[in-house]
Protein backbone atom coordinates (compact mmCIF):
# COMPACT_ATOMS: atom_id res chain seq x y z
CA UNK A 1 0.00 0.00 0.00
CA UNK A 2 1.21 3.42 -0.72
CA UNK A 3 -1.26 5.10 1.94
CA UNK A 4 -1.80 5.10 5.62
CA UNK A 5 -5.73 5.55 5.56
CA UNK A 6 -5.28 7.69 9.05
CA UNK A 7 -6.16 10.71 7.42
CA UNK A 8 -8.18 12.60 10.09
CA UNK A 9 -11.87 10.92 10.73
CA UNK A 10 -11.05 8.90 7.65
CA UNK A 11 -13.42 5.72 6.78
CA UNK A 12 -11.77 3.32 4.66
CA UNK A 13 -12.60 -0.14 3.15
CA UNK A 14 -10.50 -2.65 0.74
CA UNK A 15 -10.72 -5.78 -1.09
CA UNK A 16 -8.18 -8.09 -1.67
CA UNK A 17 -7.49 -11.09 -3.81
CA UNK A 18 -4.86 -13.46 -3.72
CA UNK A 19 -3.89 -16.54 -5.54
CA UNK A 20 -1.17 -19.18 -4.97
CA UNK A 21 -0.58 -20.80 -8.46
CA UNK A 22 0.06 -24.14 -7.00
CA UNK A 23 -3.68 -25.66 -7.84
CA UNK A 24 -3.01 -24.99 -11.03
CA UNK A 25 0.73 -27.05 -11.43
CA UNK A 26 2.62 -23.64 -11.35
CA UNK A 27 4.59 -23.73 -8.12
CA UNK A 28 5.97 -20.70 -6.59
CA UNK A 29 3.73 -18.45 -8.24
CA UNK A 30 1.58 -16.20 -6.60
CA UNK A 31 -0.48 -12.73 -7.22
CA UNK A 32 -2.40 -10.82 -5.45
CA UNK A 33 -4.59 -7.99 -6.69
CA UNK A 34 -5.92 -5.20 -4.24
CA UNK A 35 -8.12 -2.12 -4.45
CA UNK A 36 -8.69 0.42 -1.34
CA UNK A 37 -10.66 3.51 -0.73
CA UNK A 38 -10.29 6.42 1.80
CA UNK A 39 -12.96 8.53 2.13
CA UNK A 40 -14.41 11.33 4.38
CA UNK A 41 -11.41 12.65 5.42
CA UNK A 42 -12.07 16.05 7.05
CA UNK A 43 -9.35 18.52 9.28
CA UNK A 44 -11.46 21.50 9.18
CA UNK A 45 -11.68 20.76 13.14
CA UNK A 46 -8.31 20.41 13.96
CA UNK A 47 -7.16 22.56 16.80
CA UNK A 48 -3.59 22.59 15.68
CA UNK A 49 -0.38 21.71 17.36
CA UNK A 50 2.91 22.63 18.36
CA UNK A 51 4.34 25.35 16.31
CA UNK A 52 2.08 24.99 13.81
CA UNK A 53 2.42 21.48 12.68
CA UNK A 54 0.27 19.70 10.18
CA UNK A 55 -2.00 22.94 9.59
CA UNK A 56 -1.94 21.56 6.27
CA UNK A 57 -5.00 18.99 7.17
CA UNK A 58 -7.41 22.32 8.07
CA UNK A 59 -7.63 22.31 3.97
CA UNK A 60 -9.02 18.61 4.16
CA UNK A 61 -13.06 18.34 4.24
CA UNK A 62 -14.92 15.56 2.48
CA UNK A 63 -11.17 14.72 0.81
CA UNK A 64 -10.75 10.90 -0.80
CA UNK A 65 -8.51 8.82 -2.39
CA UNK A 66 -7.76 5.14 -3.85
CA UNK A 67 -5.25 3.05 -4.52
CA UNK A 68 -5.27 -0.01 -6.81
CA UNK A 69 -2.48 -2.67 -7.19
CA UNK A 70 -0.98 -5.53 -8.40
CA UNK A 71 1.81 -8.47 -7.13
CA UNK A 72 3.30 -11.47 -8.78
CA UNK A 73 6.26 -13.25 -7.26
CA UNK A 74 7.93 -16.14 -8.77
CA UNK A 75 9.98 -18.55 -6.12
CA UNK A 76 12.16 -20.77 -8.00
CA UNK A 77 11.29 -24.80 -7.24
CA UNK A 78 14.39 -26.46 -7.83
CA UNK A 79 17.81 -26.49 -9.14
CA UNK A 80 20.90 -24.43 -9.24
CA UNK A 81 18.81 -21.43 -8.30
CA UNK A 82 16.33 -22.91 -5.80
CA UNK A 83 14.54 -20.54 -3.56
CA UNK A 84 15.85 -17.35 -5.54
CA UNK A 85 13.10 -15.46 -6.32
CA UNK A 86 11.57 -12.25 -8.18
CA UNK A 87 8.80 -10.42 -7.71
CA UNK A 88 6.80 -7.33 -8.49
CA UNK A 89 4.43 -4.75 -7.89
CA UNK A 90 2.62 -1.74 -9.74
CA UNK A 91 -0.04 -0.20 -7.66
CA UNK A 92 -1.45 3.44 -8.52
CA UNK A 93 -3.12 6.02 -6.35
CA UNK A 94 -5.46 8.85 -6.83
CA UNK A 95 -6.55 11.54 -4.89
CA UNK A 96 -8.89 14.17 -4.60
CA UNK A 97 -7.53 18.19 -4.21
CA UNK A 98 -6.79 18.37 -0.48
CA UNK A 99 -5.63 14.89 0.12
CA UNK A 100 -2.10 15.10 1.52
CA UNK A 101 -0.59 11.95 -0.59
CA UNK A 102 -1.75 13.41 -4.12
CA UNK A 103 -1.46 11.07 -7.21
CA UNK A 104 1.43 8.83 -7.24
CA UNK A 105 2.44 5.47 -9.39
CA UNK A 106 4.97 3.01 -8.24
CA UNK A 107 6.85 0.36 -9.82
CA UNK A 108 8.72 -2.24 -7.61
CA UNK A 109 10.78 -4.92 -8.89
CA UNK A 110 12.67 -7.68 -6.65
CA UNK A 111 15.16 -10.20 -6.60
CA UNK A 112 15.42 -12.02 -3.29
CA UNK A 113 18.54 -14.12 -3.52
CA UNK A 114 18.92 -15.96 0.14
CA UNK A 115 22.38 -16.57 0.91
CA UNK A 116 23.41 -19.22 3.49
CA UNK A 117 25.84 -17.25 5.92
CA UNK A 118 27.10 -20.42 8.46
Amino acid sequence: MMSFYNGPNERSIGVTYTNDFVAYGLPGLKTSLWYIKGMGIDGSHYAGGPNGIYTSVLKQQGESHYEVGAYASYTVQSGTFKNISLSSSYSWHRASEYQLEGNLEEFRLIVNVPIKVF
